[in-house]
């Protein structure tokens, strides 16, 4: 067999063979069986000495719809219509507080459950344990002071705590899904104990609140007291401070600012508007006037400004009633007529007295245009004093807003307190209940704790998975080989043969193994292991002249010499065989066979020139030859590779059939190579159960770089356990003993 197929057979690990685990599972289903019948043995022990618990349940409703006849949660900042409002009233169910409170009205720091001093049980397993535990000096060392002084305030504090923790461990509070109801359990050795406890705590809570709520009640009143005076101070200082302003001001109220301010001013600037208005009509007619003084009251009329002028008017209508009269005389006398005469006259009259009247009107309308200007001046001054009082009066209007303000937001907030710490006052006494109880706690009559067939189910399944994992676990870090598929998943080797295990087989031979009648043959198949390792070894080389064969191991005692001496013995049955011992370090060969260590062998006749024939004994019985090692050499591998050493083995070979040749183990000298360079093969031997996967994975690899064939792999030491091809084997070869013995 080529070494490097070893590694091209090798199989793929990454995949997971099922029915591998199957089987290494099955080979150890006692061991499974036993750890979880085990594991279950002790959960009943266990359970047994867990004393009995008792879980008594009460229900409570938190209403958030209550109707307060005073919103003091507005005061004291409570809502208790959302969602944190629940989770603040079960943190405060499981509260210190509320614990204390309960352990103090129930006394409960006087009992052995709570205060951890007296054991309920000092019979039961789990106590003794505890006291075996307590006794050991570990245990003293890591808990258990010396030399500490005894303080009673301390002991008092761990006795309060004690029972504190004792207590809030067996209270549980949870809601109830998505109600407002509040589930209160409390688990104790006592039922009844149990029931008061958990009706307990809900009157405790209730009562709890009860007293927060008044508590809040009368605080928010004392409070909403004391702002209102502070408010009604603070209104009576604002009221007289605007009150002192008014009076300062000369201002009956703010009215007066006002006509000081808008009226005035509004006043004044219509007079102002009017006086300008006034001269500019009277500059645009005088202007007009000195620029036509020398016209006469027709042209001037043209004038829009005169013409509107009543007097103006009136001498018009006059000067064209004058002129259409001498026109109307004109057409019936003439210029000399005393008529026409007359109507000139009258006509030159009118028109004098009309030059006469536009100069006076000229006159009057300068003194009116004069006059207006100076009240235009008057009115403007005026109005500019005017705005100077109102920027003082604007900062007073100021003031008075800032005062008036103020007196308004104290009397608001005034009231607001006022009326607030009168309700609060009148419904100090009373509160609204928003915690009752729904169901109260029943004495349980049947224990919740200890589940006991739950405790021992789980336990079992946590054994049987701990076993199964243990035993995966000890498959996958397993450095040996323990069957003989192994060494086919592990190297894609084959074992040439499988020899089972025989107790003190390392003695002197016995016949009972090895007589050449096969009815005296043992009962193990030892001796027809090895008479199968002798057909293969036949079979792989029958076209061939090969007459040697090396035996190895990795390491002593994996059964190098047993093979080497049985592989010998089954092949002189037929054939003429010679058994050399080359192991020159610690020779074993020589005492199988009763020979002693100081008779002739290998060395005497490689250092000492002995002759060949006294140094190979005949071992009769078994018709056999063997050369034993001789004297330990002090140099073994300079003998072994001497030229006297390679002509023996020629020279043996022409005289013996089949020549076995027990070589030292691989791994610990380089003798093993020495010999094995010379044979060109070798068979190699593993022990179940001893040999290491990476002594053997070694050991192929330095055959493999010495180019070294590899004859085939004998598993050594294999029990009827490991194999079940092997306890078939042995079977069917009792009953052909049997058979057999029957014939005979």
């Amino acid at each position: 067999m080529d070494v490097s197929q070893t590694q091209k057979n090798k199989p793929d690990h990454d995949e997971i063979d099922l029915g591998k685990l199957f089987q290494i599972l099955r080979k150890r289903i006692w061991v499974i069986f036993l750890f979880t019948l085990l594991c279950a043995a002790l959960a009943t022990l266990f359970v047994k000495s867990i004393p009995p618990g008792y879980t008594a349940s009460a229900t409570l409703l938190l209403d958030s719809q209550q109707n307060n006849t005073v919103s003091i949660e507005d005061v004291v900042g409570v809502d208790n219509s959302k969602k944190e409002y629940f989770l603040t009233q079960l943190e405060i169910l499981k509260s210190n507080q509320l614990a204390e409170r309960v352990i103090a009205q129930l006394r409960l720091k006087d009992l052995p459950e709570f205060n951890g001093y007296l054991e309920v049980d000092d019979s039961s397993l789990l106590n003794q344990i505890q006291s075996i535990y307590r006794s050991l000096p570990v245990y003293k060392a890591l808990f258990e002071s010396e030399g500490q002084q005894f303080d009673p305030a301390l002991e008092q504090e761990k006795l309060r705590q004690r029972v504190l923790n004792n207590f809030r461990a067996g209270l549980t509070v949870v809601s109830v899904g998505k109600t407002q109801l509040v589930k209160i359990s409390f688990t104790s050795l006592d039922a009844k104990l149990a029931a008061r406890i958990a009706n307990e705590v809900g009157h405790t809570y209730i009562d709890m609140t009860l007293e927060s709520k008044i508590g809040a009640t009368q605080d928010a009143s004392s409070w909403l007291s004391r702002r209102a005076e502070e408010l009604k101070l603070q209104l009576a200082e604002s009221e007289r401070a605007l009150t002192d302003f008014l009076t300062s001001e000369g201002l009956v109220d703010s009215s007066g600012i006002d006509n000081l301010t808008s009226n005035e001013l509004a006043e004044l600037s219509k007079k102002l508007s009017d006086a300008r208005s006034r001269r500019v009509a009277a500059e645009s007619i005088f202007q007009v006037l000195k620029d036509n003084s020398s016209t006469d009251i027709v042209a001037m009329a043209s004038v829009s400004e005169i013409a509107n002028h009543p007097q103006v008017k009136k001498m018009l209508t006059l000067e064209t009633e004058a002129e259409n009269r001498i026109n109307e005389l004109a057409k019936r006398y003439g210029p000399k007529h005393d008529k026409m005469i007359q109507a000139q006259s009258q006509y030159s009259a009118v028109k004098a007295q009309s030059e006469t009247f536009i100069r006076k009107l000229a006159s009057g309308i300068e003194q009116e245009l004069k006059s207006v200007r100076q009240l235009e001046v008057a009115l403007n001054n005026e109005m500019l004093e005017k705005k100077d009082e109102f920027q003082e009066i604007a900062v007073k209007r100021a003031r008075y807003d800032i005062l008036k303000r103020e007196v308004a937001t104290n009397r608001e907030l005034f009231e607001l307190f006022l009326t607030r710490q009168k309700e609060t006052s009148a419904t100090s006494d009373f509160t609204p209940i928003s915690v009752r109880f729904t169901d109260e706690a029943l004495v349980p009559l049947v224990p919740s704790k200890p589940k006991k067939a739950l405790i021992v189910v789980l336990a079992s399944l946590l054994g049987l998975m701990v076993s199964v994992a243990s035993t995966l676990l000890l498959e996958v870090f397993r450095n040996t080989f323990q069957a003989t598929n192994d060494y086919s998943e592990e190297f894609g080797l084959t074992p040439l043969g499988c020899v089972p295990y025989v107790a003190n087989v390392k003695s002197t031979i016995n016949a009972d193994y090895f007589a050449k009648d096969f009815n005296q043959h043992s009962k193990t198949g030892f001796s027809e292991a090895f008479q199968s390792i002798r057909t293969s070894l036949l079979i792989n080389y029958l076209n061939s002249d090969k007459k040697i064969y090396a035996v190895t191991s990795a390491l002593p005692s994996e059964g190098k010499t047993t093979t080497s001496l049985n592989i010998g013995l089954a092949m002189a049955a037929s054939e003429r065989v010679l058994l050399i011992d080359t192991d020159l370090r610690r020779p074993s060969l020589a005492g199988r066979f009763g020979l002693s260590n100081t008779d002739s062998g290998l060395t005497h006749y490689l250092l000492m020139g002995h002759d060949i024939d006294s140094c190979i004994h005949h071992i009769e019985a078994h018709n056999i030859d063997v050369m034993p090692a001789g004297f330990v050499a002090p140099n073994p591998q300079q003998v072994l590779s001497s030229e006297r050493f390679v002509q023996l083995l020629d020279d043996l070979a022409t005289k013996y059939d089949r020549i076995i040749v027990d070589t030292p183990p691989m791994l610990l000298f380089s003798d093993a190579l020495t010999v094995l360079s010379l044979i060109k093969s070798v068979i190699v031997v593993s022990r179940i159960n001893q040999s290491k996967k990476e002594q053997l994975r070694q050991t192929l690899d330095k055959l493999f770089t010495h180019n070294i064939h590899l004859d085939g792999l004998v598993v050594n030491g294999i029990k009827r356990k490991n194999e079940e091809s092997y306890s078939y084997y042995s079977e069917y070869q009792y009953h052909y003993h049997n058979d057999v013995s029957g014939k005979a």
